[in-house]
């Protein structure tokens, strides 16, 4: 029984990790180098991240989804934030680079953003229906 309430939450939390290893490795600069340098922006703008995709994970915890949709939300939610990433370092210049040199203005929106999409991914896997009761009600 414990572990049936447990297991929901294990799952987010390996969801986060492998998430936090994929992310550090498609970002061009080293988030936890630069955060063991004691690089304020490098922090806001990962933790902004980590804080977006874990809301999705809340959502999916919450609504207590079967283990592979949970996994196969989660890694949508992934790819999201990495689209996000992707997108807005197209939109500002050297991103990475401002990242690296401490400039806290364009980590701080990077942040923002990433917890904006989090909290939509949020409100949709909250009010999933598992696909199994979806057919049941269908047929």
């Amino acid at each position: 029984m414990i572990l049936d309430n447990l297991l929901p939450m294990l799952t987010g939390l390996a969801a986060v990790l492998g998430f936090m290893a994929l992310y550090t490795l498609l970002t061009p600069h080293n988030e936890q180098k630069l955060i063991n340098k004691n690089n304020v922006a490098a922090s806001i703008a990962f933790v902004g991240v980590l804080i977006g995709y874990g809301l999705t994970i809340l959502g999916l915890v919450l609504n207590a989804l079967p283990y592979d949709e949970f996994l196969m939300w989660s890694g949508v939610a992934a790819a999201f934030q990495l689209s996000v990433f992707i997108g807005y370092r197209r939109m500002i210049p050297g991103l990475s680079k401002r990242i690296e040199d401490g400039q806290i203005a364009p980590a701080l929106q990077m942040a923002g953003l990433a917890l904006v999409v989090g909290m939509l991914l949020m409100a949709v896997t909250v009010n999933l229906e598992p696909a199994a009761q979806m057919a049941s009600l269908a047929g």
